[in-house]
């Protein structure tokens, strides 16, 4: 793309277009800037650079990086024919939230291999959470509040050690594996979502065969 400038004719690059992007959206300085490993070495560098030049201000204050999703052991791309899209996913029964379930399986400083084994158990887990959210929720049996706690601090611990998205499931399935039930797990369940993002509080939908036939014709939709 070329651009007309006081310069003359001009070819902006992708750095400085997010430069632009991140001053006007979020500010001269935010709290939280990701991206993948590759874009350490030059792309964020940069970033950083011209931020600097403009408003003498490093632009974010925590930089994220994620390390590369890997497919059946190797490298994913298109030219491998190996690039999976949500709505292909959706046709093999793998809902969008089951795929966002198996990235919480590895650190995200640490490689994630895709396979649709892997897959196809994160939507089997998915649907084991939800049914462990309904299984609580209209039960009454007497969970004393300092174990509440004890978890919610647990879980906590593990978010706030650098993103430890396998560690704070940990906490997750032993609420919901808890052989005592009551609504106080399924309210913890759901306090717990507000950093998951599973839509637990709409479980019990998920378990309904009308809204499972309509995700598998009209994935798109879904």
């Amino acid at each position: 793309m070329k651009w007309e400038s006081p310069w003359g004719l001009s070819y902006p690059g992708w750095h400085l277009e997010c430069s632009t992007m991140g001053r006007r959206f979020l500010g001269e300085e935010f709290d939280i800037h990701t991206g993948g490993i590759d874009h350490i070495p030059t792309h964020h560098e940069n970033e950083i650079a011209q931020a600097k030049g403009a408003t003498g201000k490093i632009p974010a204050r925590t930089w994220m990086h994620c390390e590369y999703l890997q497919v059946d052991g190797g490298k994913m791309s298109k030219s491998l024919g190996n690039v999976y899209t949500i709505s292909q996913l959706q046709e093999k029964g793998i809902a969008p939230l089951a795929f966002k379930l198996f990235c919480f399986t590895a650190h995200y400083r640490n490689k994630l291999n895709f396979t649709f084994e892997g897959a196809f158990g994160a939507q089997k887990a998915l649907e084991r959470l939800y049914d462990g959210y309904l299984k609580n929720k209209e039960q009454k049996e007497d969970i004393p509040d300092s174990l509440i706690q004890e978890y919610k601090e647990k879980f906590t611990s593990y978010i706030n050690d650098d993103m430890n998205m396998p560690g704070a499931m940990s906490i997750v399935w032993e609420v919901a594996r808890n052989p005592k039930k009551s609504n106080k797990f399924a309210e913890l369940l759901l306090d717990f979502d507000k950093v998951l993002g599973l839509d637990i509080k709409n479980s019990e939908k998920y378990f309904n065969l009308e809204y499972k036939f309509f995700c598998r014709i009209f994935p798109s939709d879904f």
